[in-house]
């Protein structure tokens, strides 16, 4: 027999599933420098990915988010270090009283002493009534010479990492001030270093990387990223053999005469303090122009070592694709007045600086490159809100990845990414433990978090998926802004229209773990090639949640078509019937989210003995009823109980599952069904049923209740009357029609004179 195309792809997904699933790994600073140290001696480079075994897309995949994750992770580290020994506070008080609009970086850089020496200029505005004073974020190992606004000193101090500058007035809310700090020093070194004097081979250089809060290692600021400045001039005076690659655009390169240039960079774009970047070595500069959709063009600028020249020429001019790519997805690049550079640095990993990314010389993956890009979006444009929010950078970035190689390696090769991201383990994607940076910078972040995205796109459907994509790119709430995964979901909901998404981000952000699904089907033909499906669906998973709420898909296989709909499971366990029309066979195979859009596990089952939750029919107070509860499966006769609950007067459960009888009363009645098969063991299976009856509103004269006053309803009272009929029912409400309060012959008399004379309605007296 040949197998079916969809049999192989449905394998070949199973095995990237066995190669690549993600699991919790011991990670810590030691494995982190173990990880850059043994890359920096091999350079990441694929030539073609189209090429790539399970065995080595599984290895990319998982050097890409190592590299991602643990520098940051080690600089995070860090910054707690620093905290925990006091150098690093909190913001004061008094720094909630203004917002930083500009900055002026203007510092000269002596390779030779190391040392930095220069101002820092600052536009603020006051937030307050009367603002008389002022904090900046400094190291106390670096100098402050002075402070100076309009020409004319004002009084500082700097102790506790803090620079308190006094202002010339006091500054009401709205009013703006400008100065300048003054300073010079050796920016400190080790664990808590932000700005190196380093080398690459034996060639110094300069480099800056001060995520989360190490800018003021290196400049007076406010060094916290909810303050983000308008703009940033940085204006850098260096060695003239060397090139100063940093935000925005070149302004200006000034050969100064004395062996040193000034180059000078203005980016016009909100800014926080860690995005802020130089590097200063002899970099080759190359590069290239991307168009944007109206034919504008914004340079793309590569600053490399020489030594790494020729993989980054091989490696990096792709990236002009990938911003086209992310451009038509999520919106415009964000910077588009400016430009998009890469740079090498000498720090490990990469890291995201506005307009900028700073690289590892030994990062040429495709997946690096366009993950740092996508944070331009998702980390630069907008911010998370906090730690605990690191999902909205880290996993949309990774979700970027999938989304690349999908444009340019097809839908297959996109499933494949996704499943070989699948990540197993516990633990939630919202951080709970701040605390721990291993616990911030994990790959249940990047990955799982990516899945959130992937299973969120085929939920809402493709365009719902991009225009939300889209409208959170635009929203003016969020850009340039921060945001958090409630407001997210929010706007998913205000996007799509389905409320239902409230408990999707509940489950999958804030809950652990993902479905563990058992499943199971019978089948019926009830007419030539037309079948009903008997499906029952568990989640059999003990953690939290219970039960994840999803739609599924669901494909059956009849030997030669696939034939497919769409479930949704809210339960923990479920039935569900399917009716599959134009079948060439029985729908003998059956796969459960065949092209694999839920993170989860899934085996099937035999068919047991089941309740089929199917509604019964809506009956009416006073009229006959029949319906008839479901089940399936076991061995027959199956014989029914009611164990719980209540049925309305007048109706019963019988033990062939009939529901049958006169309804005396009205309302919702719950009860509880036992059902059990004649086999050895005994199945059973219990399930809680429903039944409406509609409240009877009586036709005065319609005594035999067919919803008619005619001479049959006097023939019906006369039959009671005389000859001990049928009651009307209700006998007064009904049978009364000449208002008397009994019924007798006078109210068959009343309805003949109705009928035949134009005599007075029944019940008109």
């Amino acid at each position: 027999m040949e197998v079916p195309v969809k049999s192989i792809y449905i394998l070949a997904i199973i095995a990237s599933l066995l190669l690549g699933i993600s699991t919790a790994s011991a990670d810590g600073p030691e494995e982190a420098r173990a990880f850059f140290e043994k890359i920096n001696d091999n350079d990441l480079i694929i030539e073609d990915i189209s090429r790539l075994t399970p065995e080595e897309l599984d290895e990319m995949i998982e050097t890409t988010h190592d590299f991602c994750r643990y520098g940051k992770a080690l600089r995070l580290q860090a910054y707690r270090d620093m905290a925990d020994q006091g150098l690093i506070k909190s913001a004061t008080a008094a720094q909630n009283d203004w917002d930083a609009l500009y900055y002026e970086l203007n510092f000269g850089i002596d390779f030779g002493t190391e040392i930095i020496d220069g101002y820092v200029g600052l536009q603020a505005a006051s937030l307050v009534p009367s603002l008389s004073f002022i904090e900046l974020d400094f190291l106390d190992n670096m100098i402050v010479d002075s402070v100076i606004k309009d020409g004319s000193p004002l009084t500082f101090s700097h102790a506790d990492n803090l620079i308190t500058i006094t202002l010339d007035n006091t500054y009401d809310s709205s009013e703006t001030f400008n100065l300048k700090v003054y300073y010079n020093g050796h920016p400190t070194e080790g664990g808590f270093q932000a700005f190196e004097f380093g080398y690459h081979g034996a060639t110094p250089i300069v480099s800056t990387l001060s995520e989360p809060y190490f800018a003021r290692s290196w400049w007076p600021c406010k060094d916290y990223p909810h303050d983000k400045a308008d703009s940033v001039d940085i204006i850098i005076t260096h060695p003239d053999e060397y090139i100063c690659a940093s935000n925005g655009l070149v302004q200006s390169i000034v050969d100064n005469g004395d062996g040193t240039k000034t180059t000078h960079w203005k980016h016009n774009y909100p800014i926080t303090t860690y995005l802020v970047a130089i590097g200063v070595t002899n970099y080759i500069e190359f590069g290239d122009w991307y168009v944007s959709e109206p034919g504008d063009s914004m340079p793309v600028n590569f600053y490399v070592y020489p030594e790494n020249y020729s993989q980054a020429v091989s490696s990096f001019p792709i990236t002009v694709d990938m911003i086209d790519t992310l451009s038509a997805i999520f919106g415009e690049y964000p910077f588009i007045d400016e430009k998009y550079g890469m740079l090498h640095f000498g720090w490990g990993g990469a890291m995201e600086h506005q307009t900028n990314t700073s690289i590892s010389s030994s990062a040429y993956y495709q997946s690096i490159i366009v993950h740092e890009l996508a944070h331009q979006w998702w980390g630069d444009m907008i911010t998370c809100e906090n730690w605990h929010e690191i999902w909205m950078n880290e996993g949309f970035a990774t979700y970027s990845e999938a989304l690349w190689f999908e444009a340019t390696q097809g839908d297959s090769f996109y499933h494949v990414y996704m499943d070989d991201m699948a990540y197993t383990a516990g633990g939630t994607i919202w951080c709970q433990d701040t605390t721990s940076v291993w616990s911030i910078f994990t790959s249940r972040v990047y990955d799982k978090g990516a899945w959130v995205l992937h299973m969120l796109r085929n939920w809402v459907g493709d365009s719902t998926f991009f225009e939300i994509l889209t409208t959170y790119y635009d929203d003016p709430r969020y850009k340039w802004k921060t945001i958090n995964t409630e407001q997210f979901r929010d706007l998913c909901i205000e996007v799509s229209g389905d409320s239902r998404l409230t408990e999707f981000f509940e489950d999958w952000i804030f809950g652990e773990y993902y479905p563990q699904y058992r499943f199971s089907y019978i089948f019926e033909e009830y007419q030539p090639g037309d079948y009903i499906v008997y499906l029952h669906l568990r989640q059999t998973q003990a953690t939290n949640p219970q039960v994840f709420d999803m739609p599924i898909e669901l494909s059956f296989f009849d030997g030669t078509n696939y034939h497919e709909t769409t479930i949704y499971n809210d339960q923990r366990e479920q039935d569900f019937i399917v009716y599959l029309d134009d079948l060439a066979n029985d729908p003998y195979l059956l796969w459960l989210d065949p092209d694999n859009w839920i993170l989860k596990n899934s085996a099937m089952e035999a068919y047991g003995l089941n309740l089929i939750d199917s509604p019964l029919d809506t009956a009416y107070q006073y009229q006959d009823y029949q319906d008839s509860v479901i089940a399936r499966g076991g061995t027959s006769p199956l014989t029914y109980y009611q164990v719980g609950g209540s049925l309305p007067s007048g109706v019963a459960l019988y033990p062939n599952g009939k529901v049958l009888g006169t309804p005396l009363s009205y309302g919702s009645f719950d009860f509880k069904v036992r059902v059990e098969d004649s086999g050895y063991p005994t199945k059973v299976d219990t399930l809680t049923q429903s039944l409406t009856v509609l409240e009877f509103v009586p036709l005065v004269g319609d005594a035999n209740f067919d919803g008619l006053v005619n001479v049959s309803d006097a023939v019906h009272i006369i039959n009671y009357v005389f000859i001990g009929g049928d009651p009307p029912q209700p006998i007064l409400e009904v049978g009364d029609v000449n208002c008397d309060s009994t019924v007798n012959i006078s109210d068959a008399v009343w309805i003949i004179n109705y009928v035949f004379v134009g005599g007075p309605a029944p019940g008109d007296c």
